[in-house]
């Protein structure tokens, strides 16, 4: 799991589903990843990432199972 820091102020977190192949802040993410970040830039990933507690269980379970 990544975290993305998105500003020099910590700003609560949340994980969420990578959907598709997208680079952020440089760093390189595949489908069915999981990412940590901020509501301002998982909002400005809406289509790509998918926090949904079910979808992040999902993935979580995928890589356990």
């Amino acid at each position: 799991m990544a975290k993305i820091k998105s500003e020099k102020v910590a700003k609560a977190t949340k994980k969420a589903r990578v959907l598709l192949a997208l680079s952020v802040n440089g760093v390189a993410y595949q489908p069915n990843q999981i990412i940590e970040a901020d509501d301002d830039l998982l909002n400005a990933l809406v289509g790509q990432v998918d926090p949904h507690p079910d979808a992040v269980a999902y993935c979580e379970g995928i890589k356990n199972g």
